[in-house]
């Protein structure tokens, strides 16, 4: 899925806002990080603005782009970049591979929202009954594939359970947002 994102220098072109979504860039700096022209860089991004998925604004007579957050799309199209950005590192087999006990794993917080920005961890659930150090060597070797912090909330099986039956908070704060790449749906 996430070679998607760059099969075409369009796409490239989107990925790098989506993947830098605080990032405004001028055509010249585009071009030159995505090695293509400068005015392929600029023809592309102003089809982004006519679009809406970007905006420009004037700065010393050259225009810089930026994503609109405005846009409804953004989000849903950073929640997919985000996901398959994550996915490359195949947590599924890294989690399952370590952790014989896990039940369920799923991805949470800002990358499950849409709203992670280059800083961002990247937020699992975990429901499983092993101990943290089986966790652990799962974000180590996470950390190392995705260059980013990564979280893992380590649930027991019988604590979800509790807080599913009692509609917790917790859980409620839990599920709120959530992608499933593992496991039963016990979210």
């Amino acid at each position: 899925m996430h070679k998607t994102f760059y099969s075409s220098v369009k796409w490239r072109i989107l990925s790098h806002f989506l993947e830098n979504p605080n990032t405004a860039s001028y055509s010249t700096q585009l071009g030159q990080a995505l090695e293509v022209t400068n005015s392929t860089a600029s023809t592309i991004s102003k089809d982004f603005c006519d679009s809406g998925i970007m905006k420009r604004d004037l700065m010393s007579r050259t225009y810089i782009y930026h994503l609109n957050m405005d846009n409804p799309i953004v989000l849903p199209l950073r929640t997919a970049y985000g996901i398959s950005l994550v996915l490359t590192a195949d947590p599924k087999k890294t989690f399952s591979e370590i952790d014989d006990e896990l039940l369920s794993v799923a991805i949470i917080g800002e990358f499950a929202r849409g709203t992670w920005n280059e800083n961002s961890p990247v937020e699992f659930l975990a429901i499983s009954d092993s101990d943290d150090s089986k966790m652990e060597i799962v974000q180590r070797i996470l950390e190392g594939v995705l260059k980013r912090k990564v979280i893992i909330k380590i649930v027991s099986i019988d604590k979800m359970d509790s807080l599913r039956e009692r509609k917790d908070r917790e859980y409620m704060e839990l599920v709120k947002d959530h992608v499933l790449i593992a496991g039963d749906p016990v979210i």
